[in-house]
C-alpha cells in the first residue's frame, strides 16, 4: 500500500502552527485555573491564617478566584496566584486550635540542672496562657561546647504563640540571673 501525500497550502501550514501554539499558551493557563479551583475547593486556608508558601510566611487577608492575598509583618500586601499555591507545599500555622512552643536554654556546665528546671517550671507554671493538658516539658536536650541545653515545651492556644515564646525567654533570663544562673556563650580559642 502506497501512502497518499496530500499538498499542503501555506494557509494550511499556518494554521496547524498557530493551532498549536495556542494550546501551548493555554496549557499554562488552564493549569493556573485548575490551581485556582483547587485552592477553593479544598480550602487548606482560611482569611487570618497565617501561612507559609512559596518562601512567604505571612497572614492571608483576602482569597479571590485567582490570587490570594498576604499581609506581611510590616504591612505589605504580596499577591501569590492560587496556580502557585496549589502546585506547593503550604504549611498553616494557625489550622489547629492549639500549638507547642518549643524554647531551647543554655545553662553553664557549673550550675546544677535540677535548680534551672526548678525555675523554669515556676514561670511555667505562673503563666497562664500555658495550658495544662497537655503538660509542659522540661528535659536535657544537649551536652554543647559551651552549655547543658534545657528543651522547654509548652502547650498554648494557637492565638497565645507568639506572646508565650517571647514571655519565656525574657522570663527565663532574669529568672537565671535572679537565681545565679549562669546562660554561657561560646568562647572562642584563639591560636
Amino acid at each position: 500500500m502506497t501512502p497518499v501525500i496530500y499538498p499542503c497550502s501555506t494557509a494550511q501550514s499556518l494554521h496547524n502552527t498557530l493551532s498549536r501554539l495556542s494550546c501551548l499558551a493555554l496549557q499554562g493557563s488552564l493549569s493556573n485555573f485548575t490551581g485556582d479551583v483547587l485552592t477553593l475547593l479544598f480550602k487548606s486556608y482560611k482569611i487570618d491564617d497565617v501561612i507559609e508558601a512559596q518562601s512567604y510566611l505571612d497572614r492571608v487577608v483576602k482569597i479571590q478566584i485567582f490570587n490570594t492575598i498576604l499581609n506581611t509583618m510590616d504591612n505589605e500586601h504580596i499577591i501569590i496566584p492560587n496556580g502557585l499555591l496549589s502546585n506547593g507545599p503550604i504549611r498553616n500555622l494557625f489550622a489547629e486550635e492549639i500549638r507547642r512552643v518549643e524554647s531551647t536554654f543554655g545553662i553553664s556546665y557549673e550550675d546544677s540542672i535540677d535548680k534551672a528546671r526548678e525555675v523554669i517550671a515556676k514561670i511555667v507554671d505562673a503563666n497562664d496562657h500555658i495550658l495544662g493538658d497537655p503538660g509542659p516539658e522540661i528535659f536535657v536536650s544537649e551536652h554543647a561546647d559551651s552549655s547543658v541545653n534545657l528543651l522547654v515545651r509548652v502547650w498554648v492556644k494557637t492565638d497565645d504563640y507568639w506572646p508565650v515564646h517571647f514571655d519565656l525567654i525574657e522570663q527565663v533570663k532574669k529568672e537565671f540571673d535572679n537565681n545565679n544562673i549562669t546562660i554561657p556563650y561560646p568562647r572562642c580559642a584563639y591560636g
